[in-house]
């Protein structure tokens, strides 16, 4: 994890693994905005199962009690003689 969500609140996290889950559910890749005087199609910066992590792991460094604590494996070498 790169830990880019780190620091949003939480309805931005919970909007944004939404957002994830859906765009991952119907495999859409482009996201559409409106400005003032602008609107138009911008491609996703982020694949949806790397978003979807990414919000998970923020939420999980926000709010572990609700949403678990991230796991840190370790590799482990075994030699078998």
């Amino acid at each position: 994890m790169r830990g880019i969500f780190v620091g949003l609140t939480k309805a931005e996290l919970v909007a944004i693994r939404g957002t994830a889950v859906a765009a991952a559910a119907t495999g859409r890749v482009t996201t559409s905005f409106t400005a003032p005087g602008l609107s138009g199609t911008q491609q996703v910066f982020l694949d949806p199962a790397e978003a979807l992590l990414e919000a998970n792991y923020a939420l999980q460094r926000l709010d572990p009690s609700t949403y678990g604590r991230h796991l840190i494996t370790k590799r482990t070498r075994i030699v078998f003689a």
